[in-house]
């Protein structure tokens, strides 16, 4: 048994996509931000500036370094929210079908729930 029902697997789908696009479109200001204020990116470009090759090596570090920040710290936090699942889903799973058993048999199902705990 999941803990999401049929009914309410389309619109969890539809939350999940929509928070993490909602999140996504703020990500290109954010590297641009990061790129200028902590890594020194210099957006110039007059053709001097664009023949300099070491302005344009800072450059791309600036925004590689940005990129990588702007990706590794999101997936940090997936890591862990994940690893949290990980150990709480079982006794979530356990307790909804205790409440599904409960629900079916129309009692109220506390000796069900403290047999799960």
């Amino acid at each position: 048994m999941n803990l999401d029902g049929q009914p309410f697997r389309s619109c969890l789908c539809m939350r999940h996509r929509s928070f993490e696009n909602s999140i996504a479109a703020c990500a290109a200001p954010v590297v641009g931000l990061l790129a200028e204020k902590a890594f020194g990116f210099h957006g110039v470009l007059s053709d001097e500036a664009l023949k300099d090759k070491a302005l344009r090596l800072h450059n791309a570090r600036a925004l590689g370094s940005s990129l990588l920040l702007c990706m590794t710290v999101p997936w940090m936090l997936c890591l862990l929210s994940y690893g949290v699942l990980h150990w709480t889903y079982p006794k979530d799973r356990a307790r909804a079908r205790s409440w599904a058993v409960t629900a079916a048999t129309g009692s109220s199902g506390a000796l069900v729930r403290a047999a799960v705990r």
